[in-house]
C-alpha cells in the first residue's frame, strides 16, 4: 500500500534574485539580496488601476520528509493590520516526490520567481506553500514587511 506525506518546509526565503549554479551534480544556489523589510517603490500618479507599485522577488525553499508525489504551489498574500489575509498572487502548480527509502535524507531545493509582484499597500506580505486543494504544507512561511514613504 501506498501512502503520500506531504513534504515539511525547512527552510523559506524571499531573495531579489535566487539562481541555480554549476554543473550536475556539483549545483549550489546562489541567493543575492535577502528580502525582509523593503520600501514601497514610487509610481508616477496615474487613473490606470495597473499602474501600482511592484518588486521583483525571488523564493528559495528547502524541503524534506515528502514521501510519493504531491503537487504544492507557492501563495502569496498580503496582511493588513487586522491580520486578515488576502491572496495576491500564485505560482504555477509543480509536482514534487521523495521515495520511501530515501525520506529520512532526502532534501529538495526549489526557487520561484515572482516578477513585478503587486506591492499596493504597506503592509506584511507572506509566501506559503500549499497543495492544490489548499492545505497548507508544514514548516516555515517567508514574509516581507513592505514599508510606506509616510512610515
Amino acid at each position: 500500500m501506498s501512502s503520500t506525506v506531504v513534504p515539511f518546509v525547512r527552510m523559506l526565503i524571499p531573495c531579489r534574485k535566487a539562481e541555480l549554479t554549476g554543473v550536475e551534480p556539483d549545483q549550489d544556489y546562489v541567493l543575492t539580496g535577502p528580502l525582509t523589510v523593503i520600501d514601497q517603490p514610487v509610481v508616477p500618479k496615474s487613473d490606470d488601476p495597473k499602474n501600482v507599485p511592484r518588486v521583483d522577488v525571488s523564493i528559495f525553499a528547502l524541503l524534506s520528509g515528502g514521501v510519493g508525489m504531491t503537487e504544492i504551489q507557492m501563495e502569496v498574500r498580503y496582511s493588513s493590520d487586522d491580520r486578515s489575509y488576502r491572496t495576491i498572487g500564485w505560482s504555477p502548480v509543480i509536482e514534487v516526490g521523495f521515495t520511501t527509502e530515501n525520506r529520512g535524507v532526502s532534501t529538495l531545493n526549489l526557487h520561484f520567481e515572482f516578477p513585478k509582484l503587486p506591492v499596493k499597500s504597506a503592509g506584511l506580505y507572506e509566501f506559503r506553500f500549499v497543495t492544490p486543494s489548499g492545505e497548507e504544507l508544514p514548516g516555515q512561511r517567508g514574509e516581507i514587511r513592505i514599508l510606506s514613504d509616510t512610515w
